[in-house]
């Protein structure tokens, strides 16, 4: 099982954040971005990614809606996390 230590910054998001992440094996990295109701509103995947620590931006997409998403990690080793980000788009 993949081990994922992950925190995103900042943690209130304009059109833009970042996850920093340590993966403790090599593997793909999937990203979801839910609503608060558990829908998708973003896809994205991340090429191959080497152990160690990495810093991956995140673009949100046009036309969210301030407020709370989640978003969901998935390493292809097995590792999830789940991260609440709080967005403010002006």
């Amino acid at each position: 099982m993949q081990h994922l230590q992950i925190s995103p910054y900042p943690v209130v998001a304009g059109e833009e954040f970042k996850v920093k992440m340590e993966l403790s094996s090599k593997g793909e990295l999937m990203f979801n971005l839910n609503n608060i109701i558990g829908e998708k509103v973003c896809k994205n995947s991340v090429e191959i990614l080497e152990t160690g620590v990495h810093e991956i931006p995140f673009q949100l997409p046009k036309g969210l809606y301030p407020g709370v998403y989640y978003l969901v990690l998935a390493h292809s080793m097995g590792g999830k996390a789940i991260l609440k980000v709080l967005v403010n788009m002006n």
